[in-house]
């Protein structure tokens, strides 16, 4: 994840939402793992999230940003 703004991204909410071959929601992690939590301005964090998947369902998933609260 990268910060393009001119101030520090704080607590930042993820959600990761993974999808089987015919679209149908296999998982959903509101709670990854993100480090640093807080993105300086111009910086990135990276974001680790893991499901179990035994069957290989999943197919693609989608990451969205919830919230962020931004300082300078």
């Amino acid at each position: 994840i990268t910060n393009d703004k001119p101030y520090e991204a704080l607590d930042l909410k993820l959600r990761i939402t993974t999808f089987t071959s015919n679209g149908s929601v296999f998982a959903v992690k509101d709670d990854p793992y993100i480090e640093p939590k807080n993105i300086p301005s111009k910086g990135s964090s990276y974001f680790y999230a893991s499901f179990s998947d035994p069957d290989k369902n999943i197919t693609r998933y989608e990451v969205k940003i919830l919230s962020a609260k931004g300082q300078y």
